[in-house]
């Protein structure tokens, strides 16, 4: 994954909320640290990158409907 340049399988908070900036602009600088809160829940300093995964996943898949298994069948 491109935010984990080191590929420790973790990325830092404020790796990932540079990266979460810049991908998306409309989300406040408030929002991200929420979520980067959010996903380092050990309070570590570091998100693991297979949460932030698996997060993605099941977003997409309640959003629409079965996410990319649904999407990769059409």
């Amino acid at each position: 994954m491109a935010m984990d340049i080191n590929s420790t399988g973790f990325v830092s908070k404020p790796e990932f909320v540079a990266t979460c900036q810049q991908l998306n602009e409309l989300a406040t600088l408030d929002q991200i640290r929420l979520l980067a809160a959010y996903l380092d829940d050990k309070n570590v300093g570091k998100i693991s990158i297979n949460e932030f995964l698996r997060m993605c996943t099941e977003t997409l898949n309640s959003q629409i409907g079965g996410g990319m298994s649904a999407f990769m069948q059409v």
